[in-house]
C-alpha cells in the first residue's frame, strides 16, 4: 500500500551536471513530501528513469555529451518512461523558437534561471498532486479487478459445491449447505467475530493516520494478511470486506470533530480495504478454502 512515509514517497528526478545546482533545488523542495533522486548526466537520468517510478523530472537543458533536449527525446521514445512529465530548467533565451524546441522534445513546462522558489514549489506541487490522484485511481481499478476475480472464485466454488450436494441426500445437502454458507453475511453469521475484525480494522486506520501526522513508518501488511486468512476460513467475500470498511469508518467518523479528519479516515480506510481485498483474493487463489 502506497503511503507517505520516509521510505515510500513520490519520487522526483533532478538532472543537472552541476551538483551545486541540484543541491540548490533540493533545498527549495525539501518541505514537500517527495523523495529527490539526483542525476549528473543525461545517461544517468535514462538509467534511473527505467528503474524508478518518477512523479516528475526537473532537467537542466545545457549539459555536456547529452543535453536536456536529447535526453527528453529518448525518454519520450521509451514506453516505460514516456509518461513522466518533464520540466526544463534553463538559462537559455525565452525566445519562442527555443521554448518551442523544448515542448517538441517532451517538456510540459519551463522554469527559467534564476529559479524563483515559490514558482518552482507551486509547479512541482501540482504535478505531485496529479501523480497521487493517478495512484488512487489505479488502486480503485485494482480493487475492482480483485472484486471481479473474487466473485468468479465464489461462483466457480459454489457451482462445484452445488454439483456435489445434488448427489447427496436432501438431509446431507441441507446440513452441508448450512455449514458452508452460514445463512448470510459475516456480521449475521458470527457477529462477535465480525466486531473483532472491525475493531482491528479501526486500529489499523488510526495507526495509518498517526504515521502520516508524525512521519513514521507503518506497515499493516502482516496484520492484513492474518485477517484475510481468518476471513477466508469463514468464506468471507467482497460484501463482507465492504461492510467491515463501512462499519469501522462510521465509528471513527462519528468520533471526529472536523470534516478534514473524516476525509483522512475515509482515504486511509479505502487503501486498507484495497489491500485486504487483495490478500483475501490471494488466499483463495492459493486454494486454502
Amino acid at each position: 500500500m502506497t503511503r507517505k512515509t520516509k521510505t515510500d514517497l513520490p519520487k522526483i528526478l533532478i538532472v543537472d551536471d552541476k551538483p551545486a545546482n541540484i543541491q540548490s533545488l533540493e533545498r527549495i523542495l525539501e518541505k514537500l513530501e517527495a523523495k529527490i533522486i539526483p542525476a549528473l548526466s543525461g545517461k544517468e537520468a535514462l538509467s534511473l528513469a527505467i528503474r524508478h517510478d518518477f512523479a516528475l523530472i526537473l532537467m537542466d537543458v545545457q549539459m555536456p555529451i547529452m543535453d536536456g533536449f536529447e535526453t527528453a527525446e529518448l525518454l519520450m521514445a521509451n514506453e516505460k518512461t514516456k509518461h513522466i512529465p518533464i520540466i526544463f530548467i534553463t538559462a537559455l533565451s525565452k525566445e519562442e523558437k527555443d521554448v518551442w524546441k523544448g515542448y517538441e522534445t517532451g517538456a510540459v513546462d519551463y522554469i527559467f534561471k534564476p529559479v524563483e522558489p515559490a514558482i518552482l514549489k507551486s509547479k512541482v506541487r501540482i504535478f505531485l498532486e496529479i501523480y497521487e490522484k493517478k495512484e488512487i485511481e489505479d488502486k480503485y481499478s485494482k480493487l475492482k479487478r480483485s472484486h471481479d476475480e473474487l466473485t468468479n472464485v465464489f461462483k466457480t466454488q459454489d457451482e462445484q459445491e452445488q454439483k456435489t450436494l445434488d448427489q447427496l441426500s436432501q438431509q446431507t445437502k441441507t446440513s452441508v449447505s448450512s455449514r458452508m454458507h452460514g445463512g448470510g453475511l459475516l456480521n449475521e453469521v458470527d457477529p462477535e467475530f465480525f466486531n473483532s475484525v472491525v475493531a482491528d480494522f479501526k486500529v489499523l486506520i488510526e495507526k495509518a493516520i498517526e504515521a502520516q501526522v508524525f512521519k513514521v513508518d507503518h506497515d499493516p501488511s502482516a496484520k492484513l494478511t492474518d485477517t484475510a486468512e481468518e476471513l477466508g476460513a469463514y468464506r468471507a467475500g467482497p460484501r463482507d470486506i465492504l461492510k467491515i470498511y463501512l462499519t469501522a469508518t462510521e465509528y471513527l467518523s462519528n468520533e471526529s470533530e472536523t470534516d478534514e479528519k473524516k476525509h483522512t479516515i475515509n482515504n486511509e480506510a479505502k487503501l486498507l480495504m484495497i489491500e485486504l481485498m487483495g490478500d483475501l483474493l490471494s488466499f483463495y487463489r492459493a486454494g486454502y478454502y
